[in-house]
């Protein structure tokens, strides 16, 4: 299970169990895109999943890459959610479970 106790809760992360939402690409937080969790993810390769994670919110934390708006994050957001609890019924505590989705990631 995930715990971030040095969150306050008005920040509005919601953390439950094995899911942490609501987050673009499993690492943006979609209200605030500049606090950013790297290392979610799990059944990975972690270390080049994890670096590129880290050089994508470096890119985008300096504005060398934008970001989709806040709309279209929540809507590949839940696009993502829908593959992986209607289409491969996956439970809901596989929430950040990549496997081999990791390579279209």
């Amino acid at each position: 299970d995930y715990r971030f106790p040095f969150l306050d809760d008005d920040v509005g992360v919601c953390v439950e169990g094995r899911a942490v939402t609501p987050l673009y690409r499993h690492m943006y937080y979609t209200k605030d895109p500049s606090l950013v969790f790297i290392g979610l993810p799990w059944k990975v390769a972690p270390f080049p999943l994890f670096d590129c994670q880290t050089r994508h919110a470096a890119k985008s934390l300096t504005g060398a890459i934008q970001l989709p708006d806040k709309k279209k994050m929540e809507e590949e957001r839940l696009r993502d959610e829908k593959r992986r609890f209607e289409e491969l019924k996956l439970p809901h505590r596989y929430y950040h479970q990549f496997g081999d989705m990791q390579w279209d990631y």
